[in-house]
């Protein structure tokens, strides 16, 4: 999805990249701190189901991958979403970074390249050709290259040709 006030950027990734963006190899404990997860999309009903039907047990596993599946969970009206999650744990000792004002939420920082991670760049297809062209010129003078960056063709008209024949 695009930013609300038409302002976003679609990036895409393998898997692999984001996770190997954030795990750290000289960590004591990675099992316990790093988790990805395709997204699970259910009913409802499923859902209400699934909550029902557990003792709980998988909230408390030592490993922490219970709790790591119910972030993992979403309704199907979100299933267009296609969704993976990159998950860390942190511990209470490392501190959150505040994110921006209107977000009122903490965020974890740590330092990646977007280049190594993303393979495309889709802009929104809402903005006009000046603001595409601004953001493009941002993203290419940063070294992504030229070809993983496009602006999407959502809302644009189809060029079709009608041939006529006369009889």
């Amino acid at each position: 999805k695009y930013a609300k006030q038409n302002e976003g950027i679609m990036v895409s990734s393998k898997v692999e990249k984001l996770f190997f963006s954030l795990y750290d190899l000289h960590d004591e404990a990675p099992y316990l701190k790093y988790f990805v997860g395709k997204m699970t999309y259910m009913e409802e009903q499923e859902l209400k189901q699934w909550l029902s039907n557990t003792d709980g047990y998988y909230l408390f596993d030592s490993l922490g991958v219970g709790l790591t599946k119910t972030l993992l969970i979403k309704r199907m009206a979100f299933q267009h979403e296609n969704e993976v999650r990159l998950i860390f744990n942190a511990p209470t000792k490392r501190p959150a970074v505040t994110s921006r004002e209107n977000w009122g939420e903490e965020l974890y920082v740590y330092n990646t390249n977007p280049k190594n991670i993303f393979d495309e760049y889709l802009i929104d297809p809402r903005l006009a050709d000046g603001e595409v062209e601004d953001i493009r010129k941002t993203l290419l003078s940063s070294g992504v290259p030229k070809a993983s960056v496009s602006q999407s063709s959502l809302y644009k008209s189809p060029k079709l040709r009608m041939k006529m024949l006369h009889r």
